[in-house]
């Protein structure tokens, strides 16, 4: 997928790989919802339905409360009202560039050097052993 293809523009672009990735975080997180659309008595929620009655709200019943952490959450993906939107207008991009940013600015911790000299050392044992 990630080989520079002729024609391929979208080969190690930064903004397509963290689209991807988001993709497959929701891809991933709907297979293991899927057993959760099965119509059984607790996903339907019969007995909530039965507590509160018609004409009345689920946000405070134990069932809500208890289902709210299996709703997808995307961290890119805008879901937001088109009032709400209509405030700033950042489309995905927008999100994905400012993702972007924010990865390029981390500075990994250094590691200690003792370390360091170790995979230095391992490496030129390899290179000895390979004959470079």
């Amino acid at each position: 997928m990630w080989t520079n293809y002729p024609g391929n523009d979208f080969a190690f672009n930064k903004e397509m790989l963290l689209f991807q990735e988001e993709l497959a975080e929701y891809f991933s997180h709907m297979g293991k919802r899927f057993r959760d659309t099965i119509p059984t008595d607790s996903n339907v929620a019969f007995n909530a339905i039965r507590e509160v009655g018609p004409l009345n709200d689920f946000f405070t019943h134990d069932v809500t409360l208890t289902n709210m952490s299996l709703q997808y959450s995307p961290r890119l993906a805008d879901y937001r009202t088109f009032t709400k939107w209509s405030r700033d207008k950042k489309n995905m991009l927008d999100n994905v560039r400012e993702r972007i940013k924010k990865l390029e600015e981390h500075v990994p911790p250094r590691l200690p050097e003792d370390v360091t000299e170790r995979m230095k050392r391992i490496v030129r044992e390899a290179d000895q052993k390979l004959g470079m």
